[in-house]
């Protein structure tokens, strides 16, 4: 029975009584070979996998539809120290129990988390994770979240969504990245702009960097000269208006010398693809995607000004008429 399998997936919710035992037993059947496990993860599922003596899985995803105990997850990496990737952003665990995954898991590259403490948290499971080259945390409406002296010396990519950081939360921590290439910023909450670009000033590693629907409280504060030098891609999305002014998307491009890409999205105005057209200089493949306020001027301009642009994606902005893209 697939005598060479490493990759197993069920994307469906299984409902039987029996669905688990089921699972487990098929992957009982492989566990020679198997190294790649997503499913939907319940109680006596996570029971029975445990139990497989001779698994070794380097990656697993666990897709959770109840709120299931902290202690057999920990178990559970306890007896697959193997793994490589973990996503358990599903889950939901606190900060003292992914110290004990950390410590649990010595050779962990990538972890996606949501966390579910309260008040100020320090992600010090960080520390446990020396590995560590892909990182994203889901935080909530509850958790501030500071990195102090957190250090990640083999991290490429930063993503972190739905996290209030606390003042100067960030910047210690990504001086102590140095090999930092890709940050997401999803969702999160800033005092001001300063927080946002201060910590991501002097990257010199840094090259792809997405700010998707990021609140600011004080419209205050900006992009410092030369700090994005280095930057290639850039996402932006929920920015337009009063999150983030013409003026200031103005200073922020000026800064990204060797910037190639550009994905745009949501409340993106005809005003923001100009002073992308007229500021990026070397763009090559620009996208335009669920842009509701854009029009066919966007196009024309891009087409116009954007000499050495390879390739143009626009997708369901529904003030684009064909005409315009003809």
């Amino acid at each position: 029975l697939c005598p060479r399998l490493k990759r197993f997936r069920i994307l469906a919710n299984l409902q039987r009584g029996d669905d688990d035992r089921n699972v487990a037993q098929f992957l009982q059947a492989v566990q020679h070979t198997v190294e790649d496990v997503d499913v939907y993860l319940t109680a006596d599922l996570l029971r029975y996998v445990t139990e497989i003596e001779q698994l070794q899985l380097k990656r697993i995803s666990f897709r959770c539809i109840s709120r299931l105990e902290e202690l057999p997850l920990v178990s559970f990496c306890q007896a697959q120290w193997s793994i490589e990737d973990l996503g358990i952003e599903r889950f939901g665990t606190t900060n003292a129990t992914l110290c004990l995954i950390g410590t649990s898991l010595p050779k962990l590259s990538r972890i996606t988390v949501r966390i579910t403490d309260d008040g100020t948290v320090l992600p010090s499971f960080v520390n446990t994770m020396p590995r560590l080259k892909h990182l994203k945390i889901n935080g909530n409406s509850k958790l501030f979240m500071t990195f102090g002296t957190l250090q990640s010396p083999h991290l490429t990519q930063l993503h972190l969504h739905d996290v209030r950081l606390a003042q100067n939360g960030l910047k210690p921590y990504l001086r102590k990245c140095p090999t930092i290439c890709a940050i997401i910023l999803e969702y999160c909450t800033f005092d001001n702009w300063s927080e946002v670009f201060g910590p991501l000033e002097q990257l010199p590693t840094l090259r792809h960097l997405e700010l998707v629907g990021i609140v600011v409280k004080n419209n205050i504060g900006g992009p410092t000269a030369g700090c994005f030098a280095g930057l290639r891609s850039l996402k932006l999305s929920y920015l337009a208006g009063g999150d983030m002014s013409h003026r200031m998307l103005a200073a922020l491009l000026g800064q990204c010398g060797q910037l190639e890409e550009v994905h745009l999205t949501d409340r993106v105005d005809d005003e923001m693809v100009r002073i992308v057209g007229g500021s990026v200089r070397g763009l090559r493949r620009l996208t335009m995607d669920r842009c509701v306020c854009l029009t066919d001027a966007s196009v024309e301009h891009v087409v116009k000004s954007c000499v050495k642009l390879e390739q143009l994606v626009v997708r369901d902005c529904m003030r684009i008429t064909r005409s315009g893209l003809s």
